[in-house]
């Protein structure tokens, strides 16, 4: 894959805290873009010093700063960076500070998260966007449907289109398609046409462009990665993955933002192509997958025979696999017992036995597994299903399990909690349960899915982690390889969440250190 041969531009890039003190800082955030094939960065800089004592309501000498800044960097880097004139509605100077960004060059204003005022009024807001759309500028407003209720002043995708409606003269981005894509697809359906989408920002759901699509067409859909903190490709590999044509994924990779922006033609890059790396662990073996039928929201569900073929057909040798309908059911050994029936005849699925600690008949799911030398392992959630690792009661058990003779695959988590359905509660983890754990865990293998190993894991033979939430962070992989002994990493696609060679493809092509 020649992905520096690729023509982007990053509609959605942020300075990151404290790059005031570098004053390469956009430099940098152009040279860590370049090998992806990202030709142009569109950057905003909410972080900014001296923002006032809340964050998502800065003041207005902070936001001036920021803005400043963010203007003195595009002019370091003509041609190469941009900015969007970042603005608080609720500071009573908002529109002399949407004239100073103007002035110095801003391509477009940049909302974030003060959309609404204490009493959680949009009429701040409103008045904005038709300033802005009489001075011809668009405007990128952060979107976002979180579970459990979204931030104070954060607007919803049904506000969002309320507010495209209410002022249907501006044209205005969707920041993160409203994060949650699903919850916000039909309501993309009833945006007007002065609406665009942009993809970046939450995990790369397999499927996600292809079903913003449904609802909105090519010519209104935006590239951004919300880097440097998101890492670049896996951001990319959202458009990558999708049955776009080579025409239209043009348009969203950099057309629609030199139309909607107003930007040139982005130059030929100047750095080092990107190629492949190296990755830790085995290339062709995946430690986390998963089939079956997931229960909160449509999605496409594969059976174990599916991911067999789908198995075959990427070329990969082995899954080790844990089946949905055990992981929720009420009857976890009926669950293992169906997978482990269905798996028999299979060679590249490899099925992990679900089992609760908490499930008062953990004894018995445990002697059915033990009866059963098909099952590859065990399949252990204390995110899912709520209980804790260092909890002394569940020692004697451990010791019980291990003595089976299985590795034991600890889940920490998948997907995106900010976007699950209601119904579904996960614990996260803490650290110092997963160290607790580790220090004194008796089985012989284990393999961590879920998590970012935390300060004081140290390489072990015993304990591999899969690398998946590494790969999302910008540059955190390439830092994390660096150390020297940092633990053990596997490949770990947490499919049917993400394509099988998502995150292999963003390991090889991981963020380069900062």
């Amino acid at each position: 894959m020649k992905i520096s041969r690729m023509r982007i531009i990053d509609s959605h890039i942020h300075f990151p805290p404290g790059c005031e003190d570098r004053p390469d800082s956009g430099r940098m955030l152009v040279r860590a873009a370049m090998p992806f094939g990202i030709r142009a960065c569109v950057v905003s800089h909410l972080f900014g010093r001296n923002m006032g004592e809340n964050l998502h309501f800065p003041d207005s000498a902070g936001v001036h700063e920021a803005n400043l800044f963010a203007a003195g960097q595009c002019r370091l880097n003509a041609s190469r960076l941009f900015f969007m004139g970042y603005i608080n509605p609720q500071n009573p100077d908002w529109m002399s500070e949407m004239t100073s960004c103007l002035a110095h060059g801003a391509c477009g204003i940049k909302l974030w998260v003060s959309l609404k005022d204490s009493r959680g009024s949009l009429e701040n807001t409103v008045k904005v966007l038709r300033h802005a759309a009489s001075l011809q500028q668009p405007v990128y407003l952060h979107v976002f449907n979180r579970t459990g209720g979204n931030l104070p002043g954060e607007i919803c995708m049904e506000e969002f289109c309320e507010l495209a409606q209410t002022v249907p003269e501006c044209r205005m981005i969707a920041g993160h398609s409203g994060g949650n894509w699903r919850k916000s697809a039909e309501i993309i359906s009833r945006c007007p046409e002065n609406v665009w989408m942009e993809t970046g920002g939450s995990n790369p759901d397999y499927g996600m462009v292809d079903g913003i699509l449904k609802f909105c067409p090519p010519e209104r859909l935006l590239y951004g990665s919300d880097g440097p903190a998101r890492a670049f490709f896996p951001q990319i590999w959202k458009i990558l993955e999708s049955n776009l044509s080579p025409a239209d994924r043009e348009l969203v990779f950099y057309r629609n933002a030199i139309n909607l922006l107003h930007l040139p033609e982005p130059p030929e890059p100047d750095g080092p192509p990107g190629t492949a790396q190296n990755i830790p662990g085995p290339e062709r073996i995946d430690y986390c997958c998963f089939c079956g039928n997931y229960p909160f929201e449509k999605r496409a569900e594969f059976s174990p025979e599916q991911l067999e073929k789908l198995l075959e057909q990427e070329r990969i040798e082995a899954a080790y696999t844990a089946d949905f309908s055990a992981i929720f059911s009420s009857d976890i050994a009926a669950g293992n017992r169906n997978f482990l029936q269905r798996c028999r005849s299979l060679f590249r699925v490899k099925p992990l036995a679900v089992i609760n600690p908490s499930d008062p008949n953990r004894e018995s799911v445990l002697k059915q597994i033990a009866s059963e030398p098909a099952w590859c392992g065990f399949w252990l959630s204390p995110a899912i299903h709520q209980w804790r690792l260092d909890d002394s009661e569940y020692s004697e058990f451990f010791q019980h399990c291990a003595a089976v003779g299985k590795p034991v695959f600890l889940n920490c988590g998948f997907y995106e909690p900010r976007f699950f359905h209601p119904a579904l509660k996960i614990r996260p983890v803490a650290d110092s349960e997963l160290l607790c754990f580790l220090s004194g865990s008796p089985f012989e293998q284990c393999l961590i899915q879920g998590a970012i190993p935390p300060e004081g894991a140290r390489k072990s033979g015993h304990c591999r982690w899969c690398w998946t939430r590494l790969s999302d962070r910008g540059g955190a992989l390439s830092r994390f390889l660096e150390c020297p002994d940092a633990p053990l990493l596997v490949r770990g696609s947490e499919f049917p969440f993400r394509h099988l060679h998502e995150t292999l493809a963003a390991a090889q092509f991981r963020s380069p250190l900062a």
